[in-house]
């Protein structure tokens, strides 16, 4: 399979291939998408294509433009088997990815390609790495070694650290992921839209939206605790040596946060497209294009009240609440400033 391959990513393809005929190949990319199957499809090309011994076509810099799908290292990146292509995925019953995989990368990133022109490493589902392994990634990208390259993937990019993000060249694949509510968040957006209907936003409504969001947090919050402890070492063994009880502990706290941020993102990510659906009631568009066509009347009611600009901005308002969340700002006071700019 060469990029002729991936019709639908010609944008992504012509971003890449640029970089490598301007001599300007990134030490790191951030692949995002909505899809992993295409995302781990796209990073087996690139990784081909740096790895291929006889490309269709070739940069003046002399690095290949494309794989030619047929030579031995593209035969065995196709098949996972290239010693110089490695690959980091969630682990675990929680699914994250933990330190301990991100160190092994930290270890083998600094040793010399076996037969490759480059080493390659692949984090799939990126925003799956937790606190912990988040940091210590971000030493490597700090001082990057030569002729590696990194190619994180993610269907989630709002929830990396913007100092992992800064340090990426970034790739968007075709394809936007879609957050689907559960009863319980329509149920959620069915009463923030009736609480802002009745106060018609006074000050006191918005602050009863965040006693409700906070007190939803700390619900999720809670359950998370109560699930990964019960499946913890520590809930299991009772002669632990301190030195591993200390690690278990560590491992547990950091899996707990991993767990929290997703689902707190998620949250988030719910009030973005019900206000997405407001914004579309501004322009007009009809219900076709609604994510929550069931709340099409909440939604109608809030754009009824507020402009066209207003409802944009709204956006881009819990668009920067996703990216402060994943820094060290304090959670209700980043929430409160949020829900109090909000037009609705």
């Amino acid at each position: 399979m060469g990029f002729a391959d991936l019709p639908d990513e010609k944008v992504a393809i012509k971003i890449f291939q640029q970089s490598l005929t301007r001599d300007r190949l990134a030490h790191a990319y951030l692949i995002s998408g909505g899809d992993p199957v295409t995302l781990e499809a796209f990073a087996t090309m690139l990784a081909k294509t740096l790895n291929c011994e006889t490309p269709p076509q070739r940069a003046p810099s002399g690095l290949g433009l494309d794989a030619c799908d047929h030579c031995q290292p593209c035969r065995q990146i196709a098949a996972a088997q290239q010693a110089d292509v490695s690959w980091v995925r969630p682990e675990s019953k929680s699914r994250i990815i933990t330190v301990a995989q991100i160190r092994a990368v930290m270890e083998a990133v600094h040793l010399k390609a076996h037969a490759s022109p480059f080493k390659i490493f692949i984090v799939s589902g990126a925003e799956r790495m937790n606190v912990q392994a988040a940091n210590a990634f971000l030493k490597t990208l700090e001082e990057p070694p030569g002729r590696s390259v990194l190619l994180l993937l993610t269907t989630e990019p709002q929830r990396l650290l913007d100092t992992i993000v800064s340090r990426c060249l970034r790739i968007n694949l075709s394809g936007t992921p879609s957050m689907d509510a559960d009863p319980e968040g329509i149920a959620w957006l069915t009463g923030l839209s009736r609480q802002s209907q009745d106060a018609k936003g006074r000050i006191g409504s918005r602050y009863r939206m965040l006693g409700d969001l906070l007190a939803r947090l700390a619900s999720k919050k809670t359950k998370i605790e109560e699930m990964l402890t019960s499946s913890s070492p520590l809930e299991t063994f009772d002669d632990l040596e301190p030195s591993l009880q200390d690690r278990y502990k560590q491992e547990l706290a950091a899996a707990i946060e991993a767990e929290y941020r997703r689902q707190r993102a998620d949250i988030v990510s719910l009030l973005q497209w019900f206000l997405r659906d407001v914004w579309l009631h501004t322009l007009k568009t009809g219900d076709r294009l609604l994510h929550f066509p069931n709340l099409a009347r909440e939604t109608q009611q809030i754009a009824a009240r507020i402009t066209q600009e207003a409802a944009l901005e709204n956006i881009n308002i819990t668009d920067q609440l996703q990216r402060q969340l994943n820094t060290n700002i304090q959670e209700a006071l980043a929430i409160e400033v949020a829900l109090l700019k909000i037009a609705l």
